[in-house]
């Protein structure tokens, strides 16, 4: 296992693993920060921006929202990604993440990044529900691999990890990114 310790470190090693002009996903996109440092780093041919742009009322429990951004978040991030958008290296879809998985082909991504919510049942669906959309060698990703009381993120991916005989190939121990490789 790689571990960095920071975000940019992250991005930059795993442009050495995937091959130019990738696919990638992120979902859970809120300001479009970390999609900026996507397009700078990865320099994918094609990346979809997957959030539902709403504040919503699924809580699991936890005390958290699935769903946490708003109509001037998505406006900001159209405005934003704009002329990336144009020419056709972004899409944005304005959806939740277990609604919009089907509309992408099983094995047809390089990267998938997860980063929208953090409860631990979000998290597990989101694992599932994504990675027969990874490439074969491609990666399934995510944020806030953390220890914070309210979140299930640690839970949901080391059972993830567990139930399909994986392990981490790069952890940003300090800021909780992972990567892991999907190997067919």
């Amino acid at each position: 296992m790689i571990q960095i310790t920071n975000r940019i470190e992250f991005l930059q090693q795993l442009k050495q693993e995937l091959p130019d002009q990738c696919r990638a996903v992120e979902i859970g996109v809120l300001y479009g920060d970390f999609a900026a440092d996507i397009l700078r780093i990865l320099e994918p041919s094609y990346l979809a921006l997957i959030d539902p742009y709403e504040i919503n009322e699924e809580y699991y429990g936890s005390g958290l929202a699935t769903a946490y951004s708003t109509e001037q978040d998505y406006q900001n991030v159209l405005a934003r990604f704009a002329n990336e958008i144009k020419s056709g290296q972004v899409v944005i879809d304005r959806a939740m993440s277990y609604d919009a998985v089907d509309s992408y082909q099983d094995h047809s991504l390089d990267m998938v990044y997860i980063d929208g919510s953090h409860i631990y049942d979000a998290v597990r669906q989101d694992l599932n529900d994504w990675v027969s959309k990874v490439k074969n060698n491609g990666y399934l990703c995510g944020h806030d691999y953390i220890n914070e009381p309210q979140f299930g993120v640690v839970q949901a991916v080391n059972e993830f990890l567990a139930a399909n005989s994986l392990e981490f190939h790069i952890l940003n121990t300090i800021g909780g990114d992972f990567a892991i490789k999907i190997n067919r």
